[in-house]
C-alpha cells in the first residue's frame, strides 16, 4: 500500500509536468467495491442504508473471504484510449477478481440496493485527471520503470472496507468525500 500511495505522488508530479494538465486532485488509493447507489424507490434513510451495509458487509466479508482476500497488483496503466474518463486516468488493474467480484456481487443482493450498471473491474487509481491518452500512457510508463518490476511480489491484504459519501459527483467533488463507516478485516 506504501507503494501505491509513492506512485500517486509521482504520478501527480508527473501529470502537473504537463503545461496543458489541470490540477490533479489527491485521495486515499481504494478499490471501488460498490460504486454510486442509484436513487429511486427505496424508502430507507441514508443512516439506515449505512447501518444494513455496515452490517452485511461483516457478513459478506466472513462468507465470502474467510482468509481474507490478498490483492495482487499488476502493472500501471493508462485508460482506454478514447475515453475520457476523469477518475481512471493512471490506474493499477488488480488480480483478486473473483473473490472481490463475489464479495460485491453479495453485498448488492443482501441489501437490495439499486447501483450503477458499469461493469466491475478492480483497480487502484493512482491519478485523477482529465489527460491525453499518450500522456497518461507517458506517467504510467514512467511508474512501471520506477515502482511496478515485475518480478516483484507487491501483493497485499485488504484490510478495511469503507463506505464513503460523495455527495458532488465528479472531479470537484473529492474535496468533499466523507468516510461514514469503516469495516475492519482481520
Amino acid at each position: 500500500a506504501m507503494v501505491c500511495r509513492a506512485a500517486m505522488q509521482e504520478a501527480s508530479a508527473l501529470a502537473l509536468s504537463s503545461t496543458s494538465a489541470p490540477p490533479c486532485p489527491s485521495f486515499t488509493p481504494h478499490i471501488t467495491l460498490v460504486g454510486d447507489i442509484v436513487p429511486g424507490k427505496d424508502q430507507r434513510t441514508p443512516d439506515e442504508i449505512v447501518a444494513q451495509l455496515t452490517e452485511t458487509i461483516k457478513l459478506s466479508v466472513s462468507s465470502t473471504l474467510p482468509d481474507g482476500c490478498i490483492l495482487r497488483p499488476r502493472r500501471a496503466a493508462a485508460m482506454d484510449k478514447g475515453c475520457d474518463t476523469w477518475n481512471m486516468c493512471v490506474m493499477l488493474w488488480i488480480d483478486a477478481e473473483e473473490s472481490l467480484s463475489k464479495l460485491r456481487e453479495e453485498i448488492i443482493a443482501r441489501t437490495g440496493l439499486q447501483v450503477e450498471a458499469r461493469t466491475f473491474r478492480p483497480h487502484i487509481s493512482l491519478l485523477y485527471g482529465v489527460l491525453d491518452f499518450d500522456k497518461r500512457e507517458e506517467i504510467a510508463r514512467a511508474l512501471n520503470e520506477r515502482f511496478f518490476d515485475e518480478s516483484e511480489d507487491l501483493s497485499f491484504k485488504l484490510h478495511k472496507v469503507a463506505l464513503v459519501e460523495s455527495p458532488v459527483p465528479g472531479y470537484d467533488g473529492i474535496g468533499d468525500w466523507k468516510v461514514v463507516s469503516e469495516i475492519d478485516i482481520q
